[in-house]
């Protein structure tokens, strides 16, 4: 979804009204205590997380729309977690913005891996930084012909998703690698 101003945060802000509005109908067994937390967890990513990241493929995540996202993601868990607001943004139960760079991932992975002519690969592969460190940051030695290899192979590719590189590297060194991925991806 595009805003007609550009503003990366309208559609933000409108998946979030969704989200708010899903959790808002399953509020009642989302915070009933009665229920195992990891199922009213489950339900939340299944139900609404699921609602609030829907095409988040396409997203600019400036530093605005992570806020907007970590500050509606926490309200949510807060109440299904039983922990403070402040809590959840810092140390979140579910990890959304890891989520987002996770798909995010392999939707870079589906456009390196098609035919040389789909205008999408052309258009990334114009506008990227040739650079390895601003591609990959910490994935050493790596540069754009590495991941057009790579992403042929599903399985090598996943090897290298931001999920699986927080458990190496930490979530905050793979978040900001993302961050220079992204903005090779949407600009």
């Amino acid at each position: 979804m595009l805003s007609g101003d550009g503003d990366p945060l309208t559609p933000v802000l409108h998946r979030a009204e969704i989200a708010k509005t899903t959790f808002s109908n399953l509020f009642r067994v989302l915070t009933d205590t009665r229920l195992p937390r990891n199922l009213r967890l489950r339900l939340w990513r299944s139900a609404v997380a699921s609602t609030l990241i829907h095409g988040c493929e396409a997203w600019e995540l400036t530093e605005d729309v992570k806020k907007k996202l970590n500050g509606t993601v926490s309200k949510m868990l807060a109440k299904i977690s039983g922990r403070s607001i402040a809590e959840e943004a810092s140390e979140p139960t579910s990890p959304v913005l890891l989520w987002i760079k996770d798909r995010r991932w392999t939707w870079l992975g589906k456009i390196l891996s098609m035919k040389e002519d789909r205008l999408i690969k052309r258009v990334l592969l114009k506008c990227v930084d040739p650079t390895p460190s601003s591609i990959f940051g910490d994935v050493p030695r790596r540069s754009i012909e590495w991941a057009i290899a790579t992403a042929s192979n599903e399985t090598e590719w996943n090897r290298y998703r931001p999920s699986k590189r927080a458990s190496l590297f930490g979530n905050k060194a793979t978040l900001l690698l993302h961050d220079n991925i992204s903005r090779c991806i949407v600009q």
